[in-house]
């Protein structure tokens, strides 16, 4: 994972990105996550503008079911997949996911 603190963080918000390709909805396949915490950095409070709070974040992204919802799909194909009523479709997301976590393992 890359992050880069702008000179005035915590009043910027940092930019943060997995440098391991992750196929997952909320991820860009450049490795930028969708983080409404981001986003919105100026309208939440002080204490979510923390390097704990963002990093928590990003620990419940990787560690919750994606969000259905499709404004925070950054990955199509990955949404697409994961989201899909096909079993076949489902399969492939798997497949497509373990594949990323192999190649980030054999480097």
């Amino acid at each position: 994972m890359e992050l880069v603190f702008p000179p005035d963080f915590p009043e910027s918000p940092p930019f943060v990105r997995f440098v391991t390709p992750i196929f997952h909805p909320q991820i860009s396949p450049s490795g930028v996550p969708y983080l409404r915490t981001l986003l919105m950095w100026h309208c939440v409070e002080p204490r979510e503008r923390s390097l704990a709070a963002l990093l928590s974040h990003l620990v419940e992204l990787l560690a919750q079911p994606p969000s259905p919802e499709p404004t925070t799909h950054l990955d199509l194909d990955a949404a697409v997949l994961y989201f899909s009523r096909s079993d076949d479709d489902k399969k492939e997301y798997k497949k497509r996911a373990k594949k990323r976590v192999q190649q980030s393992v054999d480097g």
